[in-house]
């Protein structure tokens, strides 16, 4: 959002604050730093079948960055709150190639 200004319709007392947006991707979040890990091992399962074991982590640091923002357009003037990214993030995965 690049700024507001107000403007008061004639048929009502309510005024209005629309909102000026700039080019599609002309402004950027601010800058972060996280941390991913991750192993992947191959082998056989049971003699028949190859399988692949991963284990991720995402966001090992446990760092709340900044991810987006989420505007609110029913307020007056319209409010804008931070929308931070998740804690740490682990997974597991297993799969089997016949």
């Amino acid at each position: 959002v690049l700024g507001t200004y107000y403007v008061k319709y004639p048929t009502n007392s309510s005024d209005r604050a629309p909102f000026i947006v700039g080019d599609l991707n002309s402004s950027r979040l601010p800058s972060y730093h996280r941390f991913d890990l991750g192993f992947i091992r191959f082998g056989k399962f049971l003699g028949f079948a190859d399988y692949q074991l991963q284990i991720q982590i995402v966001n090992l640091y446990s760092r709340r960055n900044l991810w987006f923002y989420a505007y609110d357009l029913d307020e007056n003037p319209i409010k804008r709150d931070d929308v931070r990214m998740l804690p740490i993030i682990p997974s597991l995965s297993f799969s089997l190639e016949f």
